[in-house]
């Protein structure tokens, strides 16, 4: 079965597992799935929750496929520091259905608003014993082998809810994606969601095709010939929409939208540039190389806030940058050149200096006038001495 199935338990207990959810946030119920598992589903389940920092996280073993296995002496020990025997219950002792079409899904809401990290599924044996029972040729009976628990598997569980961030621990001035699932964003709206849900946007990473994003159907009210205007865009009437609600109220500073994988007539992101940035009258700072992106530098304040980060300037922020040849002044993004040198300043007048020809020079060591006496003659030692 592809799913989590127990061996028949003949000890005192119950079997249960440790999960850490994949986005830490509020739980709002399980759907606890028995698929298959018809006539060996698990009787009964309850689900306890807790929220750990990291360093209230032991160290486990690593355990790969190990099917057919229970846990060493050495995981218990592991698990046991957690103490989630007495975590919080969302869901209490509950039994379920078998895994028939119509029965599998065993839903359980929850309405607690705390935020989560980790969750405990507890598996229950049945309430009825079973007996098994061996036929005996020779006493023309039967006679029983052992009495055991009834147990069973269970096909998936998912936990839904909202991710949440710990905002407490976040920066003012720290740049976080307040639309991210992860940090709470939701999908409350949209107009059309033919090929792709809208919520696919704010998920983790990147699209892996384009059925992990976003994409609607083609409107019916496209006229038949399209045109463009002067500056190349298609016209067209109408127009597809959604709506998210951000995890946390903040200052909206930039909006990235990636077009992965959606390989059509759009207007294409220029090239990067590789540039040489030196320091405004500096005559020993060789330079340093600077990768500009345009999918993630996307104006020339980001590229002064990029610069001022890269060299240490002793004046500080980098409010202008001017080109390493002539002093001319850059005032755009579009206007530095892949491959060229310039030089980045603050609020003072470009400095003149022969920028594109600093090398590295190693300092030169002081020569002492030092000598030895060697049978009443002399000698200077000082060339010795420098080649240590």
């Amino acid at each position: 079965m592809d799913g989590w199935e127990t061996r028949r338990k003949r000890i005192p207990g119950h079997d249960w597992c440790i999960i850490q959810l994949g986005v830490t946030g509020v739980i709002h119920g399980f759907d606890v799935d028995t698929s298959f598992f018809t006539g060996n589903y698990a009787p009964s389940i309850s689900i306890q929750a807790a929220c750990l920092s990291q360093d209230g996280i032991p160290e486990f073993p690593a355990q790969g496929d190990r099917t057919g296995t229970a846990a060493s002496e050495e995981e218990f020990q592991a698990i046991q520091k957690l103490q989630s025997d007495s975590w919080v219950e969302l869901v209490s002792i509950a039994a379920l259905k078998p895994g028939y079409v119509d029965t599998c899904h065993n839903y359980f809401p929850v309405s607690s608003q705390q935020r989560w990290t980790h969750i405990r599924l507890n598996l229950y044996p049945g309430d009825k014993r079973i007996v098994e029972e061996w036929s005996c040729g020779i006493c023309n009976g039967y006679f029983s082998l052992a009495k055991r628990y009834r147990y069973g598997g269970i096909a998936r569980l998912k936990v839904y809810g909202i991710g949440e961030r710990d905002w407490t621990a976040v920066s003012p001035d720290e740049k976080v994606d307040l639309a991210s699932l992860v940090n709470g964003g939701v999908c409350v709206g949209f107009s059309d969601a033919h090929f792709g849900h809208p919520r696919n946007l704010i998920g983790l990473g990147r699209a892996i095709n384009m059925g992990d994003g976003w994409e609607t159907a083609r409107r019916l009210d496209r006229p038949p010939v399209l045109t463009v205007d002067d500056k190349g865009v298609l016209q067209v009437p109408g127009s597809e929409w959604s709506v998210f609600r951000l995890g946390h109220p903040g200052v909206i500073t930039q909006i990235e939208i990636d077009t992965n994988h959606f390989k059509v007539s759009l207007p294409t992101i220029p090239p990067a540039k590789t540039i040489i940035m030196y320091r405004n009258g500096d005559a020993f700072f060789t330079g340093r190389k600077f990768v500009i992106n345009e999918r993630h530098v996307l104006n020339f304040e980001n590229v002064l806030s990029l610069v001022t980060k890269g060299i240490e300037a002793p004046y500080g922020a980098v409010r202008n940058v001017y080109t390493a040849r002539d002093g001319h002044r850059v005032l755009d993004l579009e206007h530095l050149q892949n491959g060229e040198r310039y030089v980045a300043a603050g609020r003072e007048r470009f400095k003149k200096l022969d920028y594109l020809h600093i090398t590295t020079k190693k300092p030169q060591r002081k020569k002492h006038d030092l000598t030895l006496l060697i049978d009443g003659g002399t000698f200077d030692t000082a060339d010795t001495l420098n080649e240590f």
